[in-house]
């Protein structure tokens, strides 16, 4: 069977939103412009997001970029920083909302090209539920992303349990970001907080979900980890070790291995490198494993269908699963 090709880690912000913040301060939500820079959001008084890119926004750009790759679909995400989980739960309720509507319309304008996944008020998990269940019912959203902390707060935390239960329940792809990457930590010198730290803070994030028993006490959870997964895939014997040498300091909530529920995940292929996707492919196996580009940002894939290509040793069955088939059958559980 053909599947289309489809990227499942592209970044957006909706023009409509973008026009909502240009026209004043909106639900604790600050639009800073300076000049000849792209902007900033202030989202509580406290956090500045980074810059929002022109190609998060131009939307006929992006098009003409995914057609010079050979993409047929973009799973639409947010920009990571405008998750907003710093802000108070009233206001980010109404944040997620007014943004997952201007998301909805933005596909709605080219709904062959594009998909969407839903921001969630996860610092308020029954509002997170509440915004999942309107985003996916009412507008066909096929899941959302979320950030590897929520404001500081693990996610492997109990107040979050009604959420993974109803995102395994609906079928909800959760796309797994790093934001706010290795906080404390002094990153700022040679790009070591993208380099580094977006990766490494993936790992953190991946561990407490596996070690901490989530991802066993909701097997079905359908969760996608970008950028290869960060560190995980490749220290997943060093896991396993700390789980049989030490299994009351390293995963006591476990009944088995961390590398069982670790291939219950998916991964992206933005790891810029073809022999470490070979090595995710032999690892995780070729059906976890999807295509992504990170649009638009300077880290990511801009050819991600020719990387998936040079994979060494990729057969004919491997690379239609990367390109298209395994996302579309995540996008299809999503859905029904």
């Amino acid at each position: 069977m053909d599947h289309p090709t489809i990227d499942v880690h592209a970044h957006v912000v909706p023009p409509a939103s973008l026009a909502r913040w240009q026209a004043g301060p909106r639900d604790g939500i600050e639009l800073l412009e300076a000049p000849q820079a792209p902007p900033r959001l202030r989202i509580d008084g406290r956090v500045t997001t980074g810059p929002i890119l022109p190609g998060l926004v131009d939307i006929d750009d992006r098009l003409a970029r995914m057609d010079a790759q050979g993409v047929d679909i973009q799973l639409l995400s947010p920009f990571i920083d405008t998750t907003a989980y710093a802000l108070p739960a009233e206001q980010a309720a109404e944040h997620a909302r007014v943004f997952n509507d201007h998301l909805a319309e933005l596909i709605a304008a080219t709904p062959d090209r594009f998909r969407g996944l839903a921001t969630v008020p996860l610092q308020d998990p029954p509002a997170a539920v509440a915004e999942l269940t309107r985003a996916m019912d009412e507008h066909g959203m096929v899941g959302c992303e979320i950030a590897t902390t929520v404001d500081g707060v693990e996610l492997a935390d109990p107040r979050f349990e009604p959420f993974w239960e109803v995102a395994a329940d609906r079928g909800a792809l959760l796309l797994l970001h790093p934001h706010a990457a290795l906080a404390g930590r002094d990153l700022t010198e040679h790009f070591l907080w993208n380099l580094v730290g977006n990766p490494a803070e993936s790992t953190v994030a991946l561990g407490h979900l596996l070690l901490s028993g989530v991802l066993e006490r909701h097997p079905s959870l359908r969760l996608c980890a970008v950028h290869g997964g960060g560190f995980l895939p490749y220290q997943l014997g060093r896991f396993d070790r700390g789980y049989a040498a030490l299994p009351d300091r390293v995963a006591k909530q476990l009944t088995q291995p961390p590398s069982v529920w670790a291939r219950h995940l998916s991964y992206d292929t933005v790891t810029h490198a073809p022999a470490a996707l070979r090595w995710l492919l032999d690892t995780m196996g070729a059906s976890q494993v999807v295509l992504g580009s990170d649009h638009p940002f300077i880290m990511g894939d801009p050819d991600p269908v020719a990387t998936v290509d040079a994979i060494p040793g990729l057969t004919a069955e491997e690379r239609t699963a990367i390109l298209g088939a395994n996302a579309a059958r995540l996008l299809e559980s999503a859905s029904s």
